[in-house]
């Protein structure tokens, strides 16, 4: 049969002696939210065994908080690190703004269109009057190539 532990009332001073702790230090414990402590005519008194169990327990659980800012610590130096690294990478120009990237698709796509809308006026003469199917694909092959080759050397106009 399990012996129940015997609940008494201690006042703070021996609550205090009991705990190897001030009498101030005590205080702020029991003022605590939830703190086993009783208040008869107006004095607080320490319910023992329960204050020191609860006592332990909140010192336990304030421990555990630390850890949850060592994380958020480390995330923190992980996200400062990286970007670190990303501004290192950009200084030596493996790494572009998307903006300056969307800028020269553009340029690419506007280039690329100029030339494809010039291509009948430019290269109509050259298909003209060819009578078989090669004679056309050559003139054909020939203009792609050129417009490739423009495209290549950067010559954007048509």
């Amino acid at each position: 049969m399990a012996r129940q532990a015997k609940t008494e009332e201690i006042s703070m001073r021996e609550a205090a002696k009991r705990l190897g702790m001030t009498e101030a230090g005590l205080g702020q414990w029991a003022a605590k939210t939830g703190a086993p402590v009783a208040l008869t005519k107006g004095r607080r008194f320490a319910v023992w065994p329960a204050f020191p169990i609860w006592y332990r327990q909140q010192l336990q659980s304030s421990r555990e908080k630390p850890l949850g800012f060592e994380d958020a610590r480390a995330r923190k130096m992980q996200a400062e690190a990286e970007l670190a690294e990303l501004d290192l990478e950009t200084r030596r120009g493996q790494v572009v703004a998307l903006d300056l990237y969307r800028d020269e698709v553009r340029g690419l796509v506007r280039t690329i269109r100029a030339q494809l809308l010039a291509v009948p006026g430019r290269y109509a003469p050259r298909t003209a009057g060819k009578t078989t199917l090669p004679e056309s694909q050559r003139a054909w092959d020939a203009a792609v190539r050129d417009i490739l080759n423009d495209l290549r050397d950067g010559d954007g106009g048509p």
